[in-house]
């Protein structure tokens, strides 16, 4: 009784951690957006950048662009498109410009088009996509192109920039004429989850009270007789 009791509290306060993660988040998406470049922005701060909404302005970096193979939206495989934007302070963003759907075949790469060489576009920022884990070690992230790469390694593309880059990356929202799909996850910290196993591991301790009453009970009525 005492251990299910203890998880079902445990969980309470994970719900509760959680319920503050999310509502930081939902203030932050409700703020104004931030203007890049701008001085008194560290844009190495991904802590302070992440989960806010952003204007930023600049010129693609359309030759090192390059997309995220192996994603999936709707049922479908594509790729993510990444291309890094120039700002005027001489840093460089990273923007996920959205998704494009694979053709029939994988050496048949999607033409995904610039809108034009001078940007100026909004979205969100938020962490790059964590690096798969593999026994063994990961390969390089462009291993087999430079073109299409298995996931997003940001010390690789610092070093094909050779410009300080951004620890946050945007996720593009505002509109243009490139057909990308642009329909971003909303984040979800689950304390609905939490609250669900809370109950369960409390009806647990419910469940094992009532087995000492009732064991309890028998013994009481052995030693009687």
């Amino acid at each position: 009784m005492v251990m299910t009791a203890s998880f079902g509290f445990w969980q309470l306060d994970r719900a509760e951690q959680k319920q503050q993660l999310q509502s930081a988040i939902d203030r932050r998406s409700a703020e104004q957006p931030i203007a890049l470049p701008n001085s008194q922005i560290d844009i190495q701060d991904l802590s302070a950048m992440q989960h806010f909404s952003g204007v930023v302005r600049g010129s693609w970096l359309a030759n090192k662009q390059f997309l995220l193979e192996n994603v999936v939206y709707k049922g479908k495989v594509g790729y993510y498109v990444y291309t890094p934007l120039l700002l005027a302070d001489g840093q460089v963003l990273l923007v996920n410009r959205g998704w494009v759907a694979a053709s029939a075949y994988r050496e048949q790469l999607p033409n995904v088009e610039l809108p034009s060489e001078a940007a100026e576009i909004s979205g969100r920022f938020a962490a790059p996509r964590s690096k798969p884990i593999m026994v063994g070690g990961l390969p390089p992230a462009n291993a087999n192109s430079d073109a299409v790469w298995f996931y997003v390694d940001m010390a690789l593309l610092q070093a094909r920039v050779d410009m300080p880059l951004a620890s946050f990356v945007m996720l593009q929202t505002s509109a243009d004429d490139t057909g990308l799909v642009r329909d971003w996850p909303v984040f979800d910290a689950k304390v609905s989850m939490h609250i669900g196993y809370a109950i369960q591991w409390f009806a647990f301790t419910v469940i094992a009270f009532i087995f000492f009453l009732i064991f309890s009970f028998r013994r009481s009525k052995v030693e009687e007789k």
